[in-house]
């Protein structure tokens, strides 16, 4: 009786080869990590966390990081956009300390460019205050942030905050309802389009801003 024979095939082999990452035009395209891909289009769309010290080389930002969204390839990299902005929990944490108040909030706002965005903002008083204050000052952020965020895109939002100017010019004018320690931006995110479409609570820019209150003689 014949032997059946019985032939062996072989597995193709899928080489995989690591790709380069890079952040967005606004930190100078810097590296921000690697991507190991039998096909480098697999990874377009992927989300990203990286933090703002490898992506800016300052370690004064290692507290803070960026969402990145991977866009497109060329050149054997990777190029992202920004999709979002994080202060880390243990700094905040660190800003608020006895006999300070602290002020949260969470809206959505749009940008120039029409994106939705997500913003928790804080406000850290220095000693105790009233109701009534706390909420004229988050009237007011929530005014400033909305008419602010209708006159820049997205990434220039994000790098406004990343770089405590926005919040520099707001502490000011925060100064005249209550003295303040911070200022800050706790998280931006972009909405999804599929959030977007059942609908969010937009806040709308104000026709006037809210009137602080009168410096004293």
């Amino acid at each position: 009786m014949a032997k059946k024979v019985i032939k062996k095939t072989k597995s193709k082999v899928v080489k995989k080869k690591w790709y380069n990452i890079v952040a967005p035009k606004i930190f100078n395209e810097s590296p921000v990590g690697e991507v190991l891909l039998s096909e480098p289009e697999k990874a377009k769309g992927r989300q990203m966390k990286a933090s703002l010290m490898t992506v800016t080389g300052d370690p004064s930002k290692q507290n803070q990081s960026v969402n990145l969204k991977l866009t497109s390839f060329s050149d054997n990299k990777y190029f992202t956009e920004v999709t979002g902005y994080k202060l880390l929990p243990a700094a905040v944490k660190r800003m608020v300390r006895r006999n300070r108040e602290k002020v949260d909030d969470s809206f959505v706002i749009k940008t120039k460019d029409g994106k939705l965005a997500r913003l928790k903002p804080m406000i850290v008083t220095r000693g105790k205050t009233t109701n009534s204050v706390l909420t004229a000052m988050r009237k007011w952020v929530r005014a400033y942030l909305a008419k602010f965020a209708s006159t820049v895109t997205f990434e220039e939002l994000v790098r406004e905050v990343i770089g405590k100017r926005m919040q520099a010019d707001a502490a000011k004018v925060l100064k005249k309802f209550h003295p303040i320690g911070i200022f800050d931006v706790r998280m931006i995110t972009l909405v999804s389009p599929e959030r977007a479409k059942k609908g969010v609570n937009l806040l709308l820019p104000p026709k006037e801003m809210p009137k602080a209150p009168e410096a004293e003689a």
